[in-house]
């Protein structure tokens, strides 16, 4: 029987993996390494109000990122939300943050609702509370990732100073729209009947999909500016990745 454990162990190793191949797809791996880790202590401490239960909802979610990681990784089209996701990785313009929030962007507003509707059923109301402390370790694995990287890398931090609400942008503003937005859809899924759950999925990934796209180009401006700021990030790919590691280790 799998547990929470096992999942964070799996994702350690393909992290390391990722940083032998210096394949970009360990940046999201090393962050959802961490927010795990907090989730797994949670559920062992009994920090959530039903910490079984969160971690079913824990195994679901993460069944359904690996599913799509070993889809895109057989070269096979996976769904549209992943699938934006991981077809930014080989974006030279784009930051190890950018890279960072699409997973987790995708995770929570996809992945999280239709794990916690399945585990929920019908009771679902009862697990808004540890819904909410999932999502905010989620929340705090992104902020931390975005504070770590304008301490790391000067140049960033200043411009970021410079535009301001840059940082608010990326982490605060995104996150607390999909809180909402992603427990309304797990209620709606949650009260469907068992013929529309498929079509509802379908039309969550295509938003999720389409949101996602804001993240990777929010605009016209932003999206220069990223570019210039990405030109000074320190490191390669492995490096930035065992950073993202050494974060939470």
């Amino acid at each position: 029987m799998q547990t929470i454990e096992n999942v964070v162990e799996r994702l350690d190793r393909i992290t390391e993996d990722s940083m032998l191949d210096f394949d970009p797809m360990g940046y999201f791996s090393a962050a959802y390494y961490a927010a795990s880790t907090k989730i797994m202590v949670g559920v062992r401490h009994n920090v959530f109000e039903q910490s079984h239960v969160v971690e079913d909802i824990y195994l679901t979610m993460s069944d359904r990122f690996f599913d799509e990681r070993s889809t895109f990784m057989k070269d096979t089209k996976t769904t549209g939300a992943w699938q934006s996701s991981f077809g930014y990785l080989d974006s030279m313009f784009s930051m190890v943050l950018q890279q960072v929030m699409t997973g987790i962007h995708v995770h929570v507003s996809l992945d999280l609702a239709v794990a916690v509707a399945q585990v929920g059923g019908e009771r679902i109301d009862r697990l808004k509370g540890d819904f909410d402390k999932v999502f905010d370790m989620f929340k705090i694995t992104a902020e931390r990732v975005e504070e770590d990287m304008t301490d790391r890398w000067p140049t960033t931090k200043f411009v970021l100073k410079i535009l301001g609400v840059l940082d608010n942008y990326f982490v605060h503003y995104n996150f607390e729209k999909a809180r909402g937005e992603t427990w309304v859809f797990a209620k709606e899924l949650a009260q469907a009947t068992l013929a529309d759950k498929e079509s509802l999925i379908k039309q969550r990934n295509e938003v999720v999909a389409q949101k996602t796209k804001l993240v990777k180009y929010p605009g016209v401006i932003m999206t220069v500016v990223f570019a210039v700021m990405r030109m000074f990030e320190l490191g390669n790919v492995a490096k930035k990745t065992q950073r993202l590691m050494s974060l939470w280790k």
